[in-house]
C-alpha cells in the first residue's frame, strides 16, 4: 500500500497501476503453485 501511495505522489496518473502490476507479479511468483 505504501508503494502505491508513493507512486501516486511522485509519478504520473498511471504510476500506481504500474506499481500494482509489479507487486501482483511478485506475489504471484512467491506463492506456491
Amino acid at each position: 500500500n505504501e508503494a502505491v501511495e508513493l507512486a501516486k505522489r511522485y509519478s504520473g496518473d498511471d504510476g500506481h497501476r504500474f506499481i500494482n502490476g509489479v507487486l501482483r507479479r511478485v506475489i504471484d511468483q512467491k506463492q506456491p503453485a
